[in-house]
């Protein structure tokens, strides 16, 4: 491999170990959702669920290091506003990290609704079976 493909992976590696040991959310997610692809597995998912439910999972946490990464830069320049006593810039500041946390929110609700479409029927079948 190239090194500035090596250099790239490396940069994305580092940013996903600082957002893991930093983000509650991101953990919070990663322990939930690693129980759900255990279940998968007991459910034994076929091709079309598996797509699914990783696609949305892949969505919500790439949306969500976004999100971080976002506030990260938020913060640096509402750092700088306050320091240069520029009040007016808080409220669109505020209104961006309002609009990341939302586009967190929606696919995090795209999880949760994939979630159910792909298990309950799992779990009514199991039910069934006991």
């Amino acid at each position: 491999m190239p090194r500035k493909i090596l250099r790239s992976v490396g940069h994305a590696y580092s940013g996903l170990k600082y957002a893991f040991r930093t983000e509650r959310n991101i953990r919070l997610f990663v322990s939930t959702y690693t129980l759900l692809v255990l279940l998968a597995f007991l459910f034994q998912f076929g091709t079309s669920e598996w797509l699914a439910f990783l696609l949305s999972g892949s969505l919500f946490l790439s949306t969500e290091l976004l999100n971080t990464g976002l506030e990260r830069i938020v913060d640096v320049v509402d750092d700088h506003c306050k320091q240069a006593h520029q009040s007016h810039c808080f409220t669109a500041l505020k209104h961006t990290k309002d609009i990341a946390a939302s586009a967190s929110l929606i696919s995090l609700a795209v999880v949760i609704v994939m979630v159910l479409i792909l298990f309950v029927p799992h779990i009514k079948m199991l039910a069934n079976t006991l």
